[in-house]
Order: structure tokens, then C-alpha cells, then sequence
């Protein structure tokens, strides 16, 4: 779309938008998509029911989810899977190095982290086996930590 003097080409059915205004229209959706990941992830609701709550399709919601996830991934450029054959032998030498085990890709663990506590209806959602609140959380490294 080319803007021509601040302003949008005009639609034939409806009167001109101020190219801020426009600019307001697109931010405004972004955050909300972000929002509804944010809600999404932090709350561990079914899609459907963050959809609903948002006042949005389940599909737009499930697009919404995966464009931020996939920006935030891009972004970050921290979370990365070998994806050649070279790739996977380096990995798998790295691991037979320390250990003599072979065709190992990866060490994955898990630990609790305490939060603190909260109050309402989902205080026993962050409840963990040993009877505090945290979260649990998890962790993918290959042979370097990485």
C-alpha cells in the first residue's frame, strides 16, 4: 500500500483515514494478539476458552498464538534444534565424548521454581507435588550447554 500525503488511498465506500489513525488501527492489533498469547501462556487455559475470553474466533486466536510465538522465536534466536545430518553427528560426538554413550542428542531436566503464593480460584493449578507453589520448568541442552 503506498500512502500518498499521510494519508491512505481513499476506499470508494467509505471516507479518507488519517494515516495515524491507520497506524493506531494496526498497532492496537498487534498488542492484542500479543495479549492473547501472553494470557495463553502464562495462564495455561485452553485456547478456545482465551478465544472466548477475547472476544475472538478460535482461529484467529491460534493465529495470533503462533505469529508472536514464532517472532518472539526469531527474535531471540535462542531456542534452536539441529536440523542436518552433520549437525546431529557433531552433537552426538560431543556427547560420546563425555560420557562413551552413544547417539545421545540432547540432556533434558527439570526443576520447580518456587513462586510465590496466590489467592483465588486457581491457587491449586501452581500447587506442585511437594505442596508449594511454583512452576515447573524445563530445559533442553546438547553437549556444550547449549
Amino acid at each position: 500500500m503506498i500512502l500518498i500525503n499521510n494519508h491512505i488511498p481513499q476506499h470508494p465506500f467509505q471516507k479518507q483515514i488519517h494515516c495515524t489513525y491507520y497506524i493506531y488501527i494496526v498497532f492496537s492489533f498487534l498488542f492484542y494478539k500479543v495479549l492473547v498469547t501472553l494470557r495463553f501462556l502464562a495462564k495455561g487455559d485452553y485456547l478456545s476458552e482465551v478465544a472466548d475470553l477475547h472476544g475472538i474466533s478460535l482461529p484467529s486466536a491460534s493465529r495470533a498464538l503462533h505469529s508472536v510465538c514464532h517472532a518472539l522465536n526469531n527474535k531471540l534466536d535462542n531456542i534452536r534444534f539441529p536440523t542436518t545430518q552433520n549437525e546431529i553427528n557433531s552433537i552426538k560426538d560431543g556427547f560420546y565424548k563425555i560420557a562413551h554413550f552413544p547417539n545421545v542428542v540432547g540432556a533434558i531436566d527439570g526443576t520447580l521454581i518456587p513462586i510465590q503464593g496466590m489467592s483465588g480460584d486457581d491457587e491449586p493449578n501452581f500447587i506442585c507435588r511437594k505442596g508449594f507453589p511454583s512452576i515447573n520448568v524445563q530445559g533442553i541442552v546438547d553437549a556444550n550447554l547449549r
